[in-house]
């Protein structure tokens, strides 16, 4: 089913939310993806009172388009992949996955 959700992602087609990075960088992505496979979205989109539950927009400042490209790629699919010159991207990914999205079903854990 998650290879599915891919096609969703790389489209853009019925994305509710953009999330938007400092570099200006802005990705379509679905709320209910990303409620399902992280507890902190599902607070700030859903549950609770934080302005991004009713925003177009979420700003993530400080994470980069590839970091936050492979985040949504793990979220949607399970699966992260880096090439063995990406060490620096993967290391990218766990910090942000650590920092901002503690508790949050496997983003932390990106192997």
């Amino acid at each position: 089913m998650q290879v599915s959700f891919r096609r969703f992602l790389d489209s853009g087609d019925l994305s509710d939310v953009t999330l938007c990075g400092d570099d200006g960088h802005r990705i379509r992505a679905h709320r209910i993806v990303l409620c399902a496979q992280s507890e902190t979205f599902d607070i700030m989109l859903r549950r609770g009172q934080f302005a991004e539950a009713g925003a177009a927009e979420v700003h993530l400042p400080g994470v980069t388009r590839p970091a936050l490209q492979r985040m949504l790629q793990f979220m949607y699919t399970g699966e992260c992949d880096f090439a063995a010159d990406e060490a620096a991207l993967a290391l990218e990914v766990l910090r942000v996955g650590r920092s901002r999205f503690a508790g949050s079903t496997g983003i932390g854990c990106v192997h």
